[in-house]
């Protein structure tokens, strides 16, 4: 029995138990002649393979000869290649790509509640607290000021500049700023001055051609690229706007975010030679500055008296203008009542301001002197969200609340105990409404019940007043549920007034008929 088991280990019984094993995945080999099993077995002592691996090593061979005729590696590589997604990724154009990671400060030692570490509450304390600024610190009962963890009997710091902010940028250095100034200086220089009076009849003519049409805007077949798209303010854009007096000179875009930073880009500017060397921060034609404390309400180039220069408003309460002649933003008016503002207009002569807070008050401002006309009167009991002009006589206002209604005020007629033109009721909270630029006296509405409605004017009635029949609208079907973290959908009307464009969930512009609610196209 022990040699039989001593002959079963053996190097050749091996050969022949693998051979057995290898015969269920392959044919097995011819019958061979015992001169042949010793030929073989003396080649596997040479080489170290069974006869089953040389085997899988022929099979081996003969796919990949196979896949070399049929060309199987070459188009494989092509594939691959064409799939394959940019090492570099999507343009980085903006403050984005200069953004660096600041050193985290020291934690400090850890804090332990009075408790801990043994020692008697402050009686100073027992009051509580009063009342919580906007900026988040609080007012004691006992008139002391807390916040961040610390309290004192001085105020603390204003939540928002204070008087003409300097046009010092964030992201570049002084060099790019003068710079900048001076292009800002030069490109509305003319215009600046031809509105520096506030005088009358003061208007900005360019021979544009005709007014943009919805049809012309899907025929033009707009694309986007990577080298157009550059982050131009740290937080999300609330408002945007582009420099609307010389269509053939530079093109300058302006855009406000939540954190009261407005950023400035010159959309056609190509460095010069050694300027990302420098490290200025003009490398890319963006700069952003700091004038509010707060969430950006409206941004505009104004019109009239306040020609080349860009109009901001916050909910800090603060309304400024940047001027670029002064190299400043300067403080056109400013709220004594701590009012935050959520909507702006200015008229076409630029010498009036009409503003509406969070709590639906309406404010009228004199932009030459900086003070109100009139004491705020209150229009709505909710937020309002935009306030739009009727263009032309500019005698009709329209608010959008949300309170769930859309009213058309007579701006004469806006004291105390004001009753609107118009009250157009819609079932949820309304975020815009904006009159027709054509004069025809229709007004659009976006609401958060998944409708865009276009309301026509009332016949026979005053100028302003909308027949506020919800049957003789327009009804647009549009997803408006944007979410937490996205900004309110607002449709506004196409220059020539025949066209409604809005952004869309699934990152799209579309542009629809406003006479008949019809997609006329998407981008």
């Amino acid at each position: 029995k022990d040699e039989k088991k001593d002959a079963a280990d053996t190097p050749a019984s091996a050969n022949r138990r693998s051979g057995r094993r290898s015969s269920a995945v392959s044919a097995p080999p011819a019958p061979a002649t015992p001169a042949e099993d010793e030929e073989g077995e003396e080649a596997g002592d040479s080489d170290g393979l069974t006869d089953f691996e040389r085997q899988r090593e022929e099979i081996i061979a003969r796919n990949k000869a196979r896949m070399a005729a049929l060309n199987i590696g070459t188009l494989a590589s092509e594939v691959a290649t064409a799939s394959a997604k940019p090492a570099n990724g999507p343009s980085q154009r903006g403050i984005g790509s200069k953004r660096k990671k600041e050193p985290k400060e020291d934690a400090g030692p850890p804090r332990r509640s009075l408790r801990g570490q043994k020692i008697a509450p402050d009686a100073t304390l027992a009051g509580g607290v009063d009342y919580e600024r906007r900026d988040g610190t609080v007012i004691l009962a006992n008139g002391m000021y807390s916040g961040s963890g610390t309290r004192s009997d001085s105020p603390p710091p204003p939540s928002r500049p204070t008087g003409d902010v300097k046009l010092n940028s964030v992201n570049g250095e002084e060099s790019a700023d003068e710079a900048f100034i001076s292009f800002l200086r030069d490109t509305l220089s003319g215009v600046t001055a031809a509105s520096s009076d506030f005088g009358d009849g003061v208007t900005i003519k360019h021979d544009r051609g005709p007014f943009t049409s919805a049809k012309s805007l899907v025929g033009a077949k707009i694309k986007l690229t990577d080298e157009a798209v550059a982050k131009v303010v740290p937080r999300g854009v609330t408002h945007l706007d582009l420099a609307p007096y010389d269509p053939d000179g530079p093109l300058v875009a302006a855009a406000g975010d939540k954190d009261g930073n407005v950023g400035l880009w010159r959309v056609d500017y190509e460095a010069p030679g050694g300027a990302d060397d420098e490290g200025d921060g003009s490398d890319d034609g963006v700069l952003f500055y700091k004038p509010h404390g707060s969430y950006i309400c409206h941004l505009k180039w104004g019109r009239g008296g306040l020609a080349g220069r860009l109009l901001t408003c916050a909910y800090d309460g603060a309304v400024r203008t940047l001027d670029a002649e002064k190299g400043v933003f300067t403080e056109l008016f400013v709220s004594e009542d701590e009012d935050e503002f959520s909507a702006c207009d200015v008229t076409a002569d630029g010498r009036t301001i009409h503003l509406s807070d969070n709590v639906g008050n309406y404010h009228v401002v004199d932009a030459r002197s900086g003070k109100l006309t009139s004491p705020a009167v209150q229009l709505h009991e909710k937020k309002i969200n935009t306030v739009h002009l009727e263009p032309g006589a500019e005698r009709a206002v329209a608010t959008s609340c949300g309170d769930q209604t859309v009213c058309v005020w007579d701006v004469r007629k806006c004291g105390k105990g004001a009753k609107p033109l118009s009250r157009l009721q819609h079932s949820k909270s309304c975020q815009a409404a904006y009159f027709a630029p054509n004069g025809s006296g229709e007004l659009l509405t976006t609401c958060y019940d998944d409708l865009i409605r276009v309301w026509r004017p009332k016949s026979g009635a005053d100028a302003g007043s909308v027949n506020d029949d919800p049957k003789s609208c327009l009804k647009i079907k549009h997803n408006n549920q944007t979410g937490r973290w996205v900004l309110p959908f607002r449709a506004v009307w196409t220059p020539a007034g025949d066209g409604v464009v809005i952004g869309s969930m699934r990152r799209e512009i579309e542009v629809f008929e406003s006479s008949s609610g019809k997609l006329a196209g998407k981008y």
